[in-house]
């Protein structure tokens, strides 16, 4: 609490915008990028929402020309995260207009990496809306914008589950490769702040559910190695790691054994998944709930199974969000 009071403190210190000023944003950012690994989508967009009226404030305030770059820079940054979290809570529209917010802000700051992270969100709305294609082209454009390996692992990793889900093996096969190689380039860079990151166990995951819209026992196994992966990876995070990856491995590993009809295993990665509360069922996680459902075949579906994931799905993160204007 004292520590925010004297952050707040900087803050308001004056309405001129001041080196130590954009230092304290620019470590406010930094916080929020580290908590939304940490807290539900619901609860990170106010404090998100709240950071970003601040900067617009001062963007208008007329500040010297040579403090809008990095005002604009922490801007978009604000406004991707918003776009993010409102994917995470099923607002494609919302996330639309956040995506074009930040995408206008990196264009003002000259922030390439940010264009890129925009690219991703942007992909990743469309993949969870089922348009696959263009998820694919959006993925591919990100790409253009950057040579770190945290970022080409993010939109590489992007591009293949997208490939995949039109069948694309040769596409899928090329982007992971590239993938590959960007990981293990980002494992000797400076690591970006919180979820401006792409974590070695989501690109896991990602390549899981890539192997998984290939369909055969082949992928299905290589998608079982992979999850299995995510996992550890996720395991060994010292901090610990968010519980909305975690359910997101556990469901394409339980999706991967469900496809070898290994039902022993499927029950075992569902149970955790289930206990999920509500606030953190993002709309991926709930869309993954759903793929596993529909899968499951009749000697694999008892009562109280599909009573509790019809009642999972029926409690999304987007649950939470007051009811819109009539």
């Amino acid at each position: 609490m004292a520590g925010e009071e004297s952050a707040r403190f900087v803050r308001r210190a004056g309405i001129a915008v001041t080196p130590e000023l954009l230092e304290q944003l620019d470590a406010d950012v930094r916080q929020l990028a580290h908590e939304y690994l940490r807290h539900p989508p619901y609860t990170m967009f106010k404090l998100l929402s709240a950071r970003r009226h601040d900067i617009f404030e001062l963007i208008d305030s007329h500040p010297r020309p040579a403090y809008l770059p990095d005002l604009y820079h922490l801007a978009g940054q604000l406004s991707a995260l918003l776009a993010h979290a409102s994917s995470d809570l099923a607002q494609p529209y919302a996330s639309s207009g956040h995506a074009r917010a930040a995408w206008l802000c990196a264009d003002l700051s000259g922030d390439d990496a940010l264009r890129a992270y925009v690219c991703w969100v942007q992909s990743q709305v469309a993949y969870w809306q089922g348009d696959f294609t263009r998820a694919a082209e959006l993925a591919d454009a990100g790409q253009r914008f950057v040579n770190d390996g945290s970022n080409i692992l993010r939109l590489a990793s992007q591009t293949a589950r997208s490939r995949a889900a039109v069948g694309d093996e040769r596409g899928v096969n090329q982007a992971l490769t590239v993938a590959a190689e960007a990981r293990d380039r980002a494992l000797h860079e400076p690591k970006p702040a919180g979820v401006f990151y792409f974590a070695p166990g989501k690109a896991a995951y990602y390549a899981s559910e890539a192997r998984l819209s290939l369909a055969g026992d082949a992928n299905a196994r290589r998608a079982v190695l992979d999850a299995e992966e995510a996992l550890a990876l996720f395991a060994a995070i010292d901090d610990g790691c968010s519980p909305e990856l975690i359910a997101a491995a556990q469901l394409d590993l339980a999706s991967a054994h469900l496809a070898l009809s290994n039902l022993g295993a499927v029950m075992e990665h569902l149970q955790p998944v289930l206990a999920l509360t509500a606030e953190r069922r993002t709309m991926s996680i709930v869309q993954r709930m759903t793929k596993v459902r529909q899968a499951l075949t009749d000697t694999a579906r008892t009562a109280d199974l599909e009573e509790r994931i019809t009642l999972f799905c029926a409690y999304p993160a987007a649950h939470e969000l007051p009811p819109g204007p009539e």
